[in-house]
């Protein structure tokens, strides 16, 4: 990079190296666990990705660019960390809708006495210990801008648009970590089951299976994208807002819809706060005066909230991690 940078574009530069060091460490442990995380990640690949490439053209680095294929998948899965960003009901629609594909699909290869009594799975679950992180339900989701029925994805296509995100991962500097150890590789593990005949779940309807894959999401965050990498990254912090901010946005028609009182805290909601989270434009937040190189998130959550990076990440987490154990204690 032979480009001269404002001070504030070296600090985006950096949260770019963030994410790029975090989609190669995914690509690294891939051959290591049994887990469906790297498609649970897309969408957060989408932000880099799309992102990053924006980032570069605008900035003016001779940075790996889109073509028209590629520019288009990477803007639509970018946009599925929004999926909470409409009613409730409606996502879970959405979700049923991506489950029926999936039961259409693996009854129409099972025996049909199978199917009749309905002894096979339609879909799985990713699992660090005992923990849900992730399904395959929203993995169908995720991959719906290629094809609405993952079952039918064209996989050289998928490598092919994929190649991009790794150039630009390499551009950006994405650095190798640590593999994880034997006892992580050991903790996740995958599970299929089927919906609704035999499921952990003890609710029946498509709103349950809604809030489950609400579940998941929450602990793709907190025992994914917080444990897979040990050192603490900026990453950490954007991916836990994003989740955060738009669970926000549908807890009350949640504890609405099922007579509960999960409880969320709305204290760090902030547009501007999300946007930068979403995006690498920091100096839409933040001054040259106000930079902060000692701080993960150079300043940004401090001009904001009053925490640093360490401090803004224990608010976060301990928000999602209480909201995971309300509504476990409620679907099983």
């Amino acid at each position: 990079m032979n480009k001269e940078l404002t001070n504030i574009q070296k600090a985006a530069y950096k949260l770019i190296q963030s994410d790029a060091t975090f989609i190669r460490s995914l690509i690294q442990t891939g051959s290591q666990i049994k887990s469906n995380y790297i498609v649970m990640s897309f969408p957060y690949l989408g932000i880099y990705a799309d992102g990053a490439e924006q980032w570069g053209r605008k900035v003016g680095l001779n940075s790996p660019i889109f073509n028209d294929e590629e520019r288009f998948f990477y803007t639509q899965i970018r946009q599925m960390h929004k999926l909470y960003d409409m009613s409730f009901r409606q996502f879970a629609d959405k979700t049923y809708d991506a489950l029926q594909v999936s039961d259409e699909h693996f009854s129409s290869i099972c025996k049909p006495i199978a199917k009749w009594l309905k002894v096979y799975d339609n879909y799985g679950v990713d699992l660090y210990r005992s923990q849900v992180c992730g399904n395959t339900v929203m993995c169908q989701m995720y991959v719906s801008p290629l094809n609405e029925n993952a079952y039918m994805l064209d996989g050289e296509k998928l490598c092919k648009i994929s190649v991009v995100a790794g150039k630009l991962c390499a551009f950006y500097g994405g650095r190798q970590v640590q593999s994880l150890c034997a006892d992580d590789v050991q903790a996740y593990r995958t599970k299929d089951y089927h919906f609704p005949a035999h499921t952990p779940i003890k609710h029946k309807s498509k709103e349950a299976f809604a809030l489950f894959s609400v579940l998941c999401s929450i602990n793709y965050v907190l025992y994914l994208v917080d444990k897979i990498i040990k050192e603490e990254m900026p990453t950490k912090i954007r991916i836990a807002y994003l989740e955060y901010y738009y669970l926000t946005k549908i807890i009350s028609e949640i504890n609405q819809i099922f007579g509960t009182y999960f409880m969320l805290s709305k204290e760090w909601v902030s547009a501007p706060v999300r946007n930068c989270m979403a995006h690498y434009g920091l100096g839409q937040l933040i001054t040259e005066s106000e930079l902060d190189n000692t701080d993960l998130m150079f300043g940004i959550t401090k001009k904001y909230f009053g925490l640093d990076y360490y401090e803004m990440k224990e608010k976060l987490y301990s928000e999602l991690k209480a909201l995971s154990v309300q509504i476990e204690d409620y679907l099983f």
